[in-house]
């Protein structure tokens, strides 16, 4: 839709009640030179999450990224955070930043959630029923696989943000190639892994994921949101560089 485009380009600003949508015209506009200096000023690595000292700083940018569907979004950062704690105490494995090397923080982030096999049915429903992150239901649509599942088939890629000011074509390839060594990890205990689903909570996030390679399997009824599916042998076998590379960025 024009209007998410407009939203993702942070010219407007969307708001959704339930029945009617308001639009508002921002006022302060980013300033993108200001963003690609920082951005090319400091090194960035990548690290396994730390659930004591990552959680608020990804929480917090997370939040933000969830605040384009609805000002009045209940995504509050301590939700957030405390979601996040709950997941990595369950397989942190999954879970993956980017940081600054200077001063350690997080600045991107992405987990991997390997399905149970009775959570898989959530894929061929409506979108909008999975969202957890940003609500304050602490009922999580999904069950976590445990290690060692051989039933479990897929991975939810249920969060993949960077922070804009550090988002480059250099850190998303950074990022998504740690992404697909966590996936080959991730084999080790989930031996039958085999389907990526992602959610397209932002218009940037589902533009990063057609050029990835994944395919929109469903629409919500109410809310512009899609699952999108991958084979993950395709997504182990893509060359990441050369589908980035088009990308563009706002």
């Amino acid at each position: 839709m024009m209007i998410d485009k407009l939203v993702a380009l942070r010219l407007i600003e969307k708001e959704f009640d339930g029945n009617n949508i308001c639009i508002r015209i921002c006022s302060n506009l980013p300033d993108v030179n200001q963003s690609t200096q920082v951005a090319e000023a400091v090194e960035l690595v990548t690290d396994n999450f730390n659930h004591r000292t990552d959680a608020i700083p990804v929480a917090t940018f997370l939040a933000r990224n969830y605040d384009w569907m609805n000002k009045k979004t209940t995504a509050a950062p301590q939700r957030i955070a405390r979601k996040l704690r709950i997941w990595a105490k369950q397989y942190s494995k999954g879970m993956r930043v980017l940081r600054r090397r200077d001063s350690q923080d997080a600045v991107g982030f992405c987990i991997l959630y390997p399905v149970a096999s009775e959570s898989d049915e959530n894929f061929f429903l409506p979108p909008s029923k999975s969202l957890h992150l940003s609500t304050a239901s602490q009922t999580d649509p999904f069950n976590m696989a445990k290690p060692g599942d051989e039933d479990c088939n897929s991975v939810f890629v249920r969060s993949f943000q960077i922070d804009p000011q550090y988002q480059q074509h250099d850190s998303l390839c950074q990022l998504l190639e740690d992404a697909r060594q966590t996936l080959i990890n991730m084999q080790a205990d989930f031996p039958n892994l085999c389907d990526l689903y992602t959610l397209t909570i932002h218009p940037s996030v589902e533009n990063l994921a057609l050029a990835m390679g994944f395919s929109k399997t469903s629409q919500d009824p109410q809310m512009s949101l899609y699952w999108m599916y991958m084979a993950l042998d395709k997504y182990l076998a893509l060359d990441i560089e050369a589908a980035v590379s088009n990308l563009k960025l706002d």
